[in-house]
């Protein structure tokens, strides 16, 4: 590849555009985005598995997006990002600078995506940690495929970042107080610690997951006020909606007997735990087989896959739903 075949194609004009610096820039995208799963592999593996999807398929579906027309514009999406990037990129390093940043975004973004998706409690923290991160004027950058919440936009750091098994470690009291949760673990990082004041932003919601999601009532601060949401009671809820859809659309009119709605049944009541409890694992025949007597995988698969994944949508759908309606 030449030694500007990256810019030029951001500093030409449509019609100079050839089909050579196009794939230049996908492949380029492409190679960045694989890059930024691999560091982000073990994170994602339990969602990669159950959508039976690889890293390719995941690269490809970041950076799709970049390289379509929006809003009826005549230039397409990375084009437009590249026109209103400040300071102004004139330089090949420049460029291949700004390609990274947007390529990790969207890998970051779409990686987020497919845990909301999955996990419903994950998403409302989520738009909660980001609705602080956006009041409390912070920022989020990305550095090794991973989102850190950072007091400054600068991304010039002479430490390095905390690492996951450091951060299970710091005391959950930092956790409990809503109004100054960032305060406190930027303190706490600045102070105990030797480490960049950096929050990652995934281990923040898993800590939260696992802190206030456990056994009681939950302080959501989506606005200025603090609601209180009982979780058990939402997931049991969540639970029951799955459990007569169950019998309605599958037990009563002959789809399941009665046997196999009672094994439907415990593998839900299963999933539910596992919701409250960090997620559900991957391979739902886990949940089912212990049910059914001598369960294979091609009788799953043909015969129970379909109907399961439904229910558990039903229910992740039930407490998304909930959720909504606290805010």
């Amino acid at each position: 590849m030449e030694k500007k075949e990256i810019l030029s194609f951001f500093t030409s004009s449509d019609y100079e555009i050839t089909r050579s610096l196009l794939n230049n820039v996908i492949d380029k995208s492409f190679q960045i985005a694989i890059k930024y799963l691999h560091y982000n592999q073990a994170r994602i593996s339990k969602l990669l598995s159950k959508e039976k999807l690889t890293l390719k398929d995941v690269a490809i579906d970041c950076i799709a997006g970049l390289f379509v027309k929006e809003n009826n514009s005549e230039v397409i999406s990375i084009q437009q990002t590249f026109n209103n990037w400040k300071p102004e990129i004139t330089t090949e390093d420049d460029c291949i600078y700004f390609l990274n940043k947007v390529v990790a975004n969207r890998v970051e973004q779409h990686i987020f995506k497919l845990y909301k998706e999955e996990d419903p409690f994950f998403s409302k923290l989520l738009d909660s940690v980001n609705y602080l991160v956006r009041t409390n004027g912070l920022y989020k950058i990305h550095f090794l495929g991973k989102t850190f919440i950072t007091e400054t936009d600068l991304e010039i750091f002479e430490k390095s970042f905390i690492s996951t098994d450091e951060f299970e470690k710091i005391p959950s009291i930092l956790f409990q107080n809503k109004k100054s949760l960032l305060e406190d673990l930027f303190s706490y990082l600045k102070n105990e610690t030797v480490f960049n004041t950096a929050i990652p932003l995934n281990e923040l919601i898993n800590r939260l997951k696992h802190i206030n999601f456990s056994d009681f009532l939950v302080n959501e601060f989506v606005s200025n006020e603090y609601k209180k949401i009982e979780v058990n009671e939402m997931i049991d809820e969540g639970l029951r909606t799955a459990i007569e859809k169950l019998f309605s659309s599958y037990v009563e009119k002959g789809k399941l007997d009665r046997e196999e709605g009672k094994a439907f049944e415990s593998a839900l009541r299963e999933m539910a735990n596992d919701l409250s409890d960090g997620g559900i694992n991957p391979g739902l025949d886990k949940y089912l087989s212990p049910y059914i007597f001598e369960l294979i995988e091609e009788d799953y698969q043909a015969k129970y896959h379909n109907i399961l994944e439904y229910l558990l949508k039903v229910m992740k759908n039930n407490i998304a739903l909930k959720l909504t309606n606290n805010e």
